[in-house]
C-alpha cells in the first residue's frame, strides 16, 4: 500500500495539487485523482519496477524513483484520455483539439516511459559486466607492488636459499 507521501508527492509531480492560474492549493474535490485511484497508480508502479518483489512501504530510493516515473506516465496518460474524451464530447465526435492538449500529455507520457525503459537498460548493462568502472586495459590490478610473472627472474642460481653469513660459505 502506497503511503501518503509517496501519493503527495505524485499529486505534485502530476500537478493535481495546485491550481494553475491562482497557485492557491486545490480543494480535495478538484483533485483529478481521488487518493484510492492515487494508490492503485503507485502500487501498480511498483509492482511494474521492482517485478513485484516489493511493496511501496519497503522499496529502496532506486526503485521508488523508477516507480514514481511509472506513476507519473500512466496518470498523465489517464488524464490524456479524459480530456482528449472531454473535448471528443464538446464537439459532437469531432476530435478538434487546437491546443493539442491530449496529444501533448501522450508524448510526455511516452517520454516519462522512455527515460524509465533507458534507466532499467543502464542498471541492467551494469549487472552484465559486472564491475562498473573497468579501466581500458581489461585487467584489474589492486597490488602494483608485485612484479607480474614475465617480470620476475626464476633463475635458481640467482636465488638466496639457505645462504646466510654464519653458513661459511
Amino acid at each position: 500500500m502506497a503511503t501518503t507521501a509517496q501519493i503527495i508527492k505524485l499529486r505534485k509531480k502530476i500537478q493535481d495539487f495546485y491550481d494553475k492560474r491562482s497557485g492557491a492549493q486545490l480543494n480535495e474535490g478538484d483533485f483529478a485523482f481521488k487518493d484510492d485511484e492515487l494508490f492503485d497508480i503507485i502500487d501498480d508502479a511498483v509492482a511494474e519496477a521492482t517485478d513485484g518483489l516489493a511493496t511501496a512501504e519497503d522499496i529502496s530510493a532506486y526503485h521508488e524513483s523508477l516507480s514514481m516515473l511509472i506513476a507519473r506516465a500512466d496518470a498523465i496518460l489517464q488524464i490524456a484520455q479524459d480530456e482528449s474524451r472531454r473535448i471528443k464530447w464538446q464537439t459532437n465526435n469531432e476530435i478538434v483539439d487546437p491546443t493539442k492538449v491530449g496529444e501533448n500529455l501522450l508524448n510526455i507520457a511516452k517520454e516519462l516511459r522512455q527515460r524509465f525503459k533507458d534507466s532499467r537498460d543502464r542498471k541492467l548493462k551494469e549487472n552484465v559486466e559486472g564491475v562498473a568502472n573497468r579501466p581500458a586495459g581489461g585487467n584489474l590490478r589492486f597490488n602494483d607492488s608485485v612484479k607480474t610473472h614475465g617480470e620476475r627472474n626464476f633463475d635458481n642460481r640467482t636465488v638466496q636459499r639457505n645462504r646466510s653469513s654464519d653458513h661459511g660459505y
